[in-house]
């Protein structure tokens, strides 16, 4: 049986919620409207909307960004800071960009979060997936150690700063167009403590203008084995654009210099390109590929992703 003092505070939740309750039929009958919650106001922005559901063994990536060299193949060197920077993309597709050099790694977490929050149902009222580093590190493959964690709040960090603008105009009808832009993310929470950062109860915010295209024909599914097994940033660039269409069509090797973004010269990107696809013919993803005499790349995927 409760004791005085618990009945006490449950009939004060009573008495506030029935205060409550008179508040609100007050203010309908005034034709007030009532007042948001405390998300509602800060995540205005935010379209309600549904991640997909997505298979074990597969990642989700945007065809638009994988198109592009948004997320680049470097290693080395210094970040460049970019200001309405043009991305090289595909002929119908526009990405400005605005923000801190990204590279695979950080494709790595941003695909990641997709995965981690599959299903989940992000709107003003219920802007954050919550998830912890372990589960993030699990899902992109990465060691689980502190270092591990420090990097995957720096990628965070670098995403939320991370501003494009996309116009993808059809092909058919060119006057018509997809247009979306802002922040990868809008907003990440994590634990501090004693300046470590710690790996349990992180928040994050997607972007639903950006994450809204996740919708067929506008997204593709990838084999997240394939991709680990992937070691070098271009090989994972590749089978990203690779898995972006059924049949890849035959394109120049110097627009693939360009769509994935290598700091190499085009000498030195080609003799990586074949061992590249010689490393994705092992692992099962591509059936065959050559280079022709006109220097086009022609793939034939197995079909088994």
């Amino acid at each position: 049986m409760p004791d005085s003092n618990t009945q006490k505070r449950e009939l004060s939740a009573l008495e506030m919620a029935e205060a409550n309750q008179k508040r609100a039929a007050a203010r309908i009958e005034l034709g007030l409207s009532m007042p948001s919650s405390p998300h509602s106001s800060r995540f205005s922005v935010l379209q309600q909307m549904q991640l997909p559901y997505i298979s074990e063994e597969k990642t989700i990536v945007l065809n638009d960004l994988v198109r592009s060299s948004l997320f680049n193949t470097k290693v080395m060197g210094e970040r460049v800071r970019f200001k309405e920077e043009k991305v090289f993309s595909f002929e119908n597709l526009s990405i400005i960009y605005t923000g801190e050099e990204l590279r695979q790694r950080d494709a790595d977490v941003y695909f990641a979060i997709f995965k981690a929050g599959q299903g989940q149902q992000i709107g003003p009222n219920n802007p954050y997936i919550r998830l912890t580093a372990w589960q993030l590190l699990g899902l992109v493959g990465w060691t689980r150690n502190t270092n591990s964690v420090r990097e995957l709040r720096d990628v965070l960090l670098r995403l939320q700063g991370a501003i494009i603008k996309v116009k993808r105009t059809n092909r058919n009808t060119p006057t018509k167009s997809d247009n979306y832009q802002g922040n990868l993310i809008v907003e990440m929470l994590f634990e501090e403590v004693d300046d470590k950062v710690e790996g349990n109860n992180w928040k994050i915010c997607i972007n639903t203008n950006i994450a809204g295209q996740l919708q067929p024909g506008k997204m593709s599914f990838l084999d997240s084995d394939t991709r680990k097994k992937l070691r070098r940033p271009l090989g994972k660039a590749l089978h990203a654009f690779f898995s972006t269409h059924s049949e890849p069509f035959a394109m120049k090797v110097e627009k693939l210099h360009g769509i994935t973004g290598s700091g190499l010269t085009l000498r030195r990107f080609r003799f990586n390109l074949k061992k590249e696809c010689d490393e994705m013919k092992n692992l099962g993803f591509l059936k065959g590929w050559a280079i022709d005499q006109t220097d086009k790349l022609l793939v034939e995927r197995t079909g088994k992703e």
